[in-house]
């Protein structure tokens, strides 16, 4: 329950710093986010790796354990 007396414009008046911090905390985070995602999806472009192409691996060391026949 609020006071009955609030007055919202002074109010938002003396907030006035403390919000804009929020908003730039807020676009600020948003560049970070769209920052990591674009060196992420970058990064993996050149690094050669290819698709799963449905074909199993299998190495020395599953055949010797006896996982593979």
């Amino acid at each position: 329950m609020s006071a009955p007396d609030t007055n919202i414009e002074l109010q938002e008046e003396r907030h006035k710093p403390a919000l804009i911090g929020i908003k730039a905390a807020m676009v600020f985070g948003g560049l970070m986010m769209i920052a990591i995602l674009g060196v992420a999806m970058l990064s993996t472009a050149d690094s050669g790796a290819t698709a799963y192409n449905g074909e199993p691996v299998v190495g020395k060391d599953d055949v010797q354990r006896g996982v593979i026949d």
